[in-house]
C-alpha cells in the first residue's frame, strides 16, 4: 500500500478563450506540490461547439499540450490533461492525454460512453474510442475516464481488471435549462462517484467544470476525491479550487 499526493482542480472556463483558459490553470495550481493534477473535461475551451469545430487539436494535442507539458515539468507533477477536441483524419474525438513529470506524453484516452440523452448530442459530433487505457504512471496504474464514462460501471470493472490503482473522470457533467427537471442530476453524480469507487475498491478522483457557459448549460462543480471505500475526501462544490489530499492506492 502507497500514499500519494492528489489534485483535482475546478474552474469556470471562459468558451473559447484558449488562452485565458490556460493562464487561469497556471495560477490555480502555481506552487502546488502533489504527484497527480486531474483537470476538466473541455477545461481550455470550456463547452463551445464553435471552438471544437474551428479549433480542434492534432494529433498531439497542439497548443494545449505544449502549454500543460511545460506545467508538468515546472510542478514535477503528472497531469491528467482534462480532455481536448482531438481532430484526426477528419474525425473528432473527446481525447484525454496524460503527462509524466517529465512532460512527457504517456497515453491519451478517446472517449468512449458519450453524451447521448437529455438532450446530449455529442453522438452526433465525436467519433467513439474503442479501447480502454490504463496510464502507468510512476505513482501507479490509472484507469482512465471521461464524464459520461461514469454512468457505465462496466467501464470501470474492466479498468479494475486490467490493473488500475486509482481512478481519474475529468468531466463537464451538467444539463441544459430545458432537462434540468429531468433527474436531480446534483444527486445522481455524486452517487456515482461513491458507486464507481466503492465497488471497485479503489479511490476516485473527479475534475468537473463549474458555473454557466452562456449557452444555457449549467455544470455542477462537485469535483471528487473518494477513497477506496467510496467515503468522499473533499468536494469542490460550486466553488473555483483546487483540492489536494493524501489517498491509498
Amino acid at each position: 500500500m502507497r500514499k500519494i499526493s492528489v489534485t483535482n482542480c475546478q474552474f469556470q472556463p471562459k468558451c473559447g478563450d484558449k488562452n485565458h483558459n490556460l493562464n487561469k490553470v497556471s495560477e490555480m495550481l502555481e506552487g502546488v506540490k502533489t504527484d497527480l493534477i486531474v483537470l476538466p473535461e473541455f477545461f481550455s475551451t470550456g463547452i463551445s461547439h464553435e471552438a471544437f469545430k474551428n479549433f480542434p487539436e492534432d494529433e498531439n494535442g497542439g497548443e494545449t499540450l505544449d502549454f500543460l507539458k511545460k506545467l508538468a515539468v515546472k510542478l514535477n507533477a503528472n497531469i491528467i490533461c482534462g480532455s481536448v477536441i482531438e481532430r484526426v483524419s477528419g474525425k473528432s474525438y473527446n481525447t484525454s492525454f496524460v503527462l509524466n513529470r517529465k512532460g512527457e506524453t504517456v497515453c491519451k484516452y478517446r472517449k468512449i460512453h458519450l453524451f447521448n440523452c437529455f438532450g446530449g448530442t455529442e453522438h452526433k459530433r465525436i467519433t467513439a474510442g474503442e479501447n480502454i487505457v490504463i496510464a502507468d504512471l510512476d505513482i501507479g496504474k490509472i484507469g482512465m475516464a471521461i464524464c459520461f464514462d461514469i454512468r457505465y460501471p462496466q467501464h470501470f470493472a474492466a479498468l479494475k481488471q486490467q490493473g488500475a490503482e486509482l481512478f481519474v473522470c475529468p468531466t463537464a457533467w451538467g444539463f441544459h435549462s430545458e432537462f434540468e427537471k429531468n433527474m436531480d442530476w446534483l444527486t445522481v453524480w455524486k452517487s456515482m462517484n461513491v458507486a464507481r469507487s466503492n465497488e471497485n475498491i479503489t479511490p476516485l478522483i473527479s475534475a468537473n467544470q463549474t458555473g454557466s457557459n452562456g449557452n444555457g448549460f449549467t455544470l455542477i462543480g462537485n469535483s471528487m476525491i473518494t477513497d477506496k471505500t467510496g467515503k468522499v475526501l473533499t468536494n469542490s462544490e460550486n466553488k473555483e479550487t483546487i483540492n489536494t489530499v493524501i489517498i491509498e492506492v
